[in-house]
């Protein structure tokens, strides 16, 4: 129909599907995940290990 068409035309405006220069939101997602996990190991890490132990050993 035309609301369709014109809802699409919409949503091509504000996410242009052809301009792949911009990170989608699952990319950002993910990598704030991995950023997480990663920060979360080196907490533990130090919590297990305090940093005088691994200083002496």
């Amino acid at each position: 129909t035309e609301e369709q068409s014109i809802a699409t035309e919409l949503v091509n405006d504000v996410f242009p599907i052809s301009d792949e220069s911009l990170p989608s939101m699952e990319e950002i997602e993910e990598k704030s995940i991995v950023d997480e996990s990663i920060a979360v190991r080196n907490l533990t890490v130090e919590e297990v290990m305090p940093m005088s132990e691994i200083l002496k050993g």
